[in-house]
């Protein structure tokens, strides 16, 4: 055997530390393209449920308005009883 166990020891902490930053680096990648990536082919990406939110309050909003509104049909048929 021609390395000594103290330089196998040595080398097996420098593999192992090396290991980590990969490890470390492959978790920032994986989160950063998780963000555009659906988590499952059914599930939308976090980019399409932001913009599906935007559009539920512009919905919303615009129903708000048209309950809030009254048809002219009934304003005309209720001036026309009075």
């Amino acid at each position: 055997m021609s390395d000594s166990y103290e330089s196998l020891l040595r080398k097996n902490r420098w593999l192992q530390e090396k290991l980590e930053e990969a490890e470390k680096k492959l978790e920032k990648w994986v989160r950063g393209v998780n963000q555009f990536v659906p988590l499952s082919p059914c599930s939308p990406s976090p980019e399409m449920e932001r913009g599906k939110g935007e559009s539920l309050s512009r919905n919303l909003a615009r129903k708000r308005e048209l309950e809030n509104s009254t048809p002219e049909f009934l304003e005309e048929k209720a001036r026309g009883e009075s």
